[in-house]
């Protein structure tokens, strides 16, 4: 009796019948037929090394023009967010802090593990602005090799497989978010990676990895939840255990190191308040549609029906699980949009996008006109490339009319690009060297409110008095004078992680002092240092603010849906 060959899967998943393989040529006849092919994808990939190479010079160029160091230009303002703005600057302060302020680690502002990553950096190379955003590039460059492994790993072709990558790379988005220290890039790092080793089926390994992106950013507990679900399906509890145990010993740090667990979120659910007074309306929620080119979203969508990329569900679901969330807080008015919050599905997409097409390339339509759609794909793709560089908004003011399709998102806020001027480079040093001279002179000063963010490129840790609260105030100045009654709201580590201030008129010896830095437009409020409108030096003695008072002053300024 004849008997039949058991079927098999061949890379994209498809089945293959044992007759069917029977019909295959045979070693030396493959052998003859692939030689050609095998050099043309060698010839690809050095293709490829080489334009990763000139992008990383391009990253490298980047970090240095987008450092106040001798110069600074502004390329940074990407769907009318200066990326490099207020986050960037007190996040790099907080990498310079970790070491020297525990606190830091309980705090939701910015999660233990970027901090940590970020804190070795900034050790390793001497809080060096330049050299950190250099050190961004590596985990930016290794996420591109992840995206590449698992493309290949899943049967994607050569050609599309190496420059699917450089659809990210080439990306402003992409380039700027990882030059900065926004813990969105260690997310999408840590993410490729889990995707990568889910690919090649390494699920212990996968779950150790996917367990610190809880740590990272807060949307990386959307990302984990789907891979919970498959481990406990397929019954890997020690998989299981590990996706959950970082997460559950971290809970416990904060029950024993916070005052009350509810110091974790409340300092956040106000400033959010607060804000919502001024930005009630900048949600931005078209910009969803027209921040990525839908030529490539659309494609990578075209991968959830093909039966090879399907056993990926954990890792594009939780993508999937991060994006609804998004879209239902913006859609609420929770949070306003930043392109920025999506850069870490961007590996998931990216994967998607070359095996759709690697997919469709096999269709019978595809192999009767394979060189023509080969040419029609190549430029697709640089399409895609360049289109994403309106990303940028001076790039899309000059050369799109301010739009991108398919929807008008706000109007670029910048049209064209600019460098800072000497004085303006020169403004945050020299008021930093004065915070010094003042902490020194007057013992009794114990908080320092920052409301120039720049400052905290330069301001020391290390030559922070102990017993100085360093905080963050994010209120205009307008707001809190006008509508918030003189309560500034500010954030920092330590205690309850917030502080509310009521200045007062300095007016001699008093019991509590603070500096304030910023511009102050009031009548009574004297600067003692003034380099320029906007870097300004003030001393008060304060009131700490009731937090129930500040709450009541938000909701009589909020406007009434």
């Amino acid at each position: 009796m004849k008997t039949r060959k058991p079927a098999s899967l061949n890379a994209l998943g498809e089945t293959v019948t044992g007759s069917e393989s029977e019909s295959q040529p045979k070693l030396d006849e493959i052998t003859i037929v692939q030689a050609p092919r095998d050099l043309m994808g060698t010839l690809i990939k050095c293709i490829g090394v080489t334009l990763l190479a000139m992008v990383a010079a391009v990253y490298v160029w980047l970090a240095k023009v987008t450092t106040l160091d001798n110069q600074w230009l502004v390329l940074d303002m990407l769907e009318a967010i200066k990326l490099f703005g207020v986050d960037d600057a007190y996040r790099f302060y907080i990498a310079k802090a970790a070491g020297v302020q525990p606190g830091i680690f309980s705090w939701n502002y910015a999660l233990p593990v970027g901090v940590f990553l970020d804190n070795m950096a900034a050790t390793l190379f001497g809080n060096n602005l330049f050299l950190m955003r250099c050190f961004h590039i590596v985990p930016a460059f290794m996420t591109l090799w992840f995206v590449y492994k698992t493309g290949e790993q899943l049967g994607v072709s050569k050609g599309i497989n190496v420059f699917s990558p450089l659809v990210l790379a080439c990306m402003p988005l992409y380039a700027l978010v990882f030059l900065s220290f926004y813990g969105e890039s260690w997310l999408a790092f840590f993410f490729s990676a889990a995707m990568c080793a889910f690919a090649f089926r390494r699920y212990l390994l996968c779950a150790a990895i996917a367990s610190l992106m809880p740590l990272i950013r807060a949307e990386g507990f959307f990302l984990i939840v789907f891979l919970a679900l498959f481990f406990l399906k397929e019954r890997q509890w020690k998989c299981f255990i590990t996706l959950g145990s970082p997460g559950g010993l971290y809970f416990l740090w904060l029950l024993f190191s916070l005052d009350s667990l509810s110091d974790y979120f409340t300092w956040r659910l106000t400033l959010r308040k607060a804000m919502n007074v001024e930005f009630y309306e900048a949600y931005f929620v078209n910009n969803t549609l027209s921040s990525f080119n839908l030529m490539w979203i659309g494609p990578a969508l075209l991968a959830f029906w093909f039966t090879g990329f399907r056993r990926m569900w954990p890792i594009w679901g939780g993508a999937m699980v991060w994006l609804i969330w998004l879209s239902v807080t913006l859609a609420q008015k929770y949070t306003y949009y930043e392109a920025r919050y999506l850069l870490s599905i961007l590996p998931v997409i990216s994967v998607a996008f070359a095996y759709a097409m690697t997919a469709l390339s096999k269709t019978p339509v595809f192999i009767k006109a394979r060189t023509g759609l080969n040419f029609l794909m190549g430029v697709l793709i640089l399409l895609v490339i360049s289109e994403h560089f309106f990303q940028v908004d001076a790039l899309r003011a000059k050369y799109a009319g301010g739009e991108r399709w398919p929807v008008n998102g706000p109007r670029p806020i910048v049209n064209q690009f600019w460098r800072f001027s000497p004085e303006e480079m020169q403004a945050p040093k020299e008021t930093t060297r004065v915070l010094y001279s003042l902490l020194a002179r007057y013992p009794l000063v114990d908080a320092l409110v920052i409301n120039k963010s720049d400052i905290f490129y330069y301001l020391d840790p290390r030559r922070i008095p102990p017993g100085v609260t360093v905080s963050f105030s994010n209120d205009r100045d307008y707001m809190a004078l006008i509508y918030f009654k003189g309560y500034f709201f500010t954030m920092h580590p330590g205690g309850k992680q917030y502080s509310i201030y009521r200045f007062r008129t300095w007016a001699g010896e008093q019991k509590r002092a603070a500096l304030y830095v910023g511009q102050l437009r009031c009548k009574r409020c004297e600067p003692v240092y003034k380099f320029n409108e906007q870097y300004q030096v003030y001393m008060f003695w304060y009131e700490p603010g009731d937090l129930k008072t500040y709450e009541n002053l938000i909701e009589a300024a909020t406007p009434k849906r």
